[in-house]
């Protein structure tokens, strides 16, 4: 409202340098509110109102204040729409950058538990086909005591004994 004011009675001031000292009253305007950028920006409507300013009565002159007031409102509106729109653009992009980077996030966390998985059933295999191996080989054992055969060269196989017997692991 500060600009308002101060725009108000610099054109009030400019008017009453045009027309040479007779007092202008600056209106004040409550509501309604422009940039500090209008005094300095709207140069050429500056001289349009420098040429008509002597011929204007001045309720004119109050309604041309008021219509460059105006304007000044209008453009500061539609920057700040414009701004509004840029941001919200921002805010959109920025959104989708952060939902990309959840789903490669979340793809590679995916890929990290199908790839420890596969080693989990890996192991298990491996552990599966050497029990079964171990199997083979006590049965091979057990048969060629019962033929009277002596029992295949053991493959450095670990026996564990209790109580003097050996266990077998079938």
């Amino acid at each position: 409202m500060d600009e308002d004011e101060a725009l108000a009675r610099a054109i009030a001031a400019s008017l009453e340098d045009q027309k040479g000292g007779a007092a202008a009253p600056a209106p004040s305007e409550g509501g309604e509110g422009a940039t500090g950028e209008g005094a300095a920006g709207d140069k050429g409507a500056g001289k349009e109102a420098e040429a008509e300013a002597p011929k204007l009565s001045l309720k004119e002159r109050e309604a041309l204040m008021r219509a460059k007031m105006e304007e000044l409102k209008r453009k500061k509106e539609e920057e700040e729409r414009e701004l509004e729109r840029v941001r919200e653009q921002e805010r959109i992009r920025s959104g989708k950058e952060l939902i990309a980077q959840k789903r490669l996030l979340e793809d590679q966390e995916r890929q990290r538990v199908i790839d420890f998985r596969k080693r989990e059933k890996e192991e298990a295999k491996r552990a599966k086909q050497k029990i079964l191996e171990e199997i083979a080989r006590d049965k091979a054992e057990r048969r060629s005591g019962e033929s009277g055969q002596p029992p295949p060269a053991p493959e450095k196989k670990v026996e564990k004994k209790q109580g003097g017997t050996k266990k077998k692991v079938e």
